[in-house]
């Protein structure tokens, strides 16, 4: 019974001996009801026994008709058992509404547990395996952090095998119309092997009939091959669809079952909430040593009631013991009974004692032991508050040197804004340097217009020598009539 409940079905695989061996028997039996009645199937019975590749192609149509036919019976049921599923999943997720846990631990526990309890056909569905095969994983784990990309996983590996479980068919479909392109070329080179060139040559009605017969072999077998590749390919997309069309369902019943029943535990993922974190963890440690206490007080209790048990039954075996023993000894001697009573007091005195010591003796341990556990886990609640301080204090160490580089980049922007500010007066320096060398350019023009003017000055002897005097009268006249002699005043004396 185990074995049948932890079996992993093959997603919608065909069995392809039995396909095989059904196909065969299917292609005997329609060629046996073909030729009970050739004459009523007369164009079905052409092209089925027109040649050998023929009757190959007839077989291998069956073969994936048997496999496709089985693929889908096999994802009704497959969708019936989800269909199943999904009310179990309705009834799993209200029994967890009603649970709590601490750890992810427990979830799992509980879930593999739950899922255990439900019927065969349930557990050994292909739902069924899927929550199986990701419960593993999770327990592998000890942890739901990568319970997305295991589900994820799972989806894919599934889609892959339903696309792999296609791989017979696709051979047959690839094989049958080349054996029709097979039986084309054994039709035609027959003819032309068999073809009397005399014969045709002379136009004899009989090289005409051969040659027609040899061409009906070689087109029937390809028409054969692929009718039947297309009729196969049309059945196989129908059942590829409600296979999806499960394997849809499955996934999206899946998520909804790992959503809703398993959650991970909350960590510290922010180091501002360091002290909310750590008040957490605060929280949970004194509730984990609360119950470790009332665990102990009631081992102890369970322990006191058992030694009471044991001690009422003691005494009761001993007074049982003590009456006997007065009964023996009063019915046989009066005078032998005060030492055998002594005797029976004084075991009942040293059992009684060593029993106490024993009591005490555990107790004692029992103390050490719950003290000694107390002082271990103050210790450790000690060091993890001293290893969150420095982690606290090496945090505000981090913020420090952060706020100091902020205000050094604040220190630079501004430096920045105030060189931005800069700029415009520098741009307008350089557009005053530029005026500079054109009013140097021009200095240097006047500079060469003054030299020219000296230089006329000189030939006309008013600068550098003395020049011949001359009436005002004849000067006038000169000059005026000479264009190039700048008219000048001379000063008088």
């Amino acid at each position: 019974m185990l074995g049948k409940r932890t079996r992993t079905p093959r997603i919608f695989q065909a069995p392809i001996f039995w396909s095989v061996c059904l196909g065969l028997i299917f292609t005997v039996v329609f060629y046996k009801l073909l030729g009970l009645s050739p004459s009523r199937m007369a164009l079905l019975h052409r092209y089925a026994t027109c040649h050998e590749v023929a009757y190959i192609s007839v077989a291998f149509f069956f073969t994936a008709l048997c496999a496709l036919i089985y693929k889908f019976l096999e994802s009704v049921k497959q969708d019936r058992l989800t269909g199943q599923c999904e009310s179990v999943v309705e009834d799993i997720k209200i029994a967890r509404s009603t649970e709590s846990f601490e750890d992810e631990i427990s979830q799992l526990s509980w879930l593999e547990a739950v899922w255990k309890s439900q019927s065969v056909s349930v557990y050994t569905s292909v739902f069924g395996a899927r929550v199986r095969e990701v419960l593993g994983v999770q327990n592998r784990r000890r942890t739901l952090v990568h319970l997305d990309q295991d589900l994820k996983n799972s989806e894919e590996f599934y889609a892959d095998e339903q696309h792999d479980s296609y791989a017979m068919i696709r051979i047959i479909t690839w094989a049958m119309p080349m054996l029709g392109f097979l039986g084309t070329v054994i039709g035609i080179s027959a003819t032309l092997g068999q073809m009397d060139a005399s014969k045709l040559a002379s136009g004899s009605q009989e090289a005409m009939n051969d040659l027609t017969k040899g061409l009906y072999v070689a087109f029937d077998t390809t028409a054969v091959g692929l009718v039947l590749t297309m009729m196969v390919m049309f059945i196989q997309f129908t059942v590829n669809k409600s296979e999806l069309k499960v394997l849809q369902r499955m996934n999206r019943l899946v998520e909804d079952l790992f959503g809703c029943c398993l959650a991970a535990t909350p960590q510290l993922a922010q180091l501002p909430g360091v002290d909310t974190a750590f008040e957490h963890m605060t929280r949970r440690l004194m509730g984990t040593v609360e119950k470790l206490i009332k665990k102990q007080s009631e081992l102890w209790q369970n322990s006191l009631e058992q030694s009471q048990a044991r001690w009422t039954a003691l005494s009761n075996d001993t007074q049982a013991l003590l009456n006997r023993s007065l009964a023996e000894s009063v019915t046989n001697a009066q005078q032998s009974v005060h030492e055998p009573v002594l005797a029976i007091h004084k075991q009942i005195a040293v059992k009684q004692t060593e029993i106490a010591n024993k009591q005490s003796d555990a107790i004692e341990q029992f103390n050490a032991a719950q003290l000694a556990c107390l002082a271990q886990l103050r210790a450790d609640v000690f060091a993890f508050q001293s290893k969150i301080a420095e982690q606290i204090q090496a945090t505000l160490e981090q913020q420090e040197s952060l706020q100091h580089l902020t205000k050094r980049i604040l220190d630079l922007s501004e430096n920045a804004s105030v060189i931005s500010a800069m700029e415009e007066p520098i741009q307008r320096v350089l557009l005053r340097m530029t005026d500079i060398d054109r009013f140097h350019d021009a200095a240097i023009c006047l500079t060469e217009a003054v030299a020219v003017l000296g230089t006329q000055l000189e030939r006309h002897g008013y600068i550098g020598r003395t020049a011949a005097r001359r009436r005002a009268e004849e000067v006038t006249n000169e000059t005026a009539n000479d264009p190039n002699v700048i008219p000048l005043r001379r000063k008088t004396g």
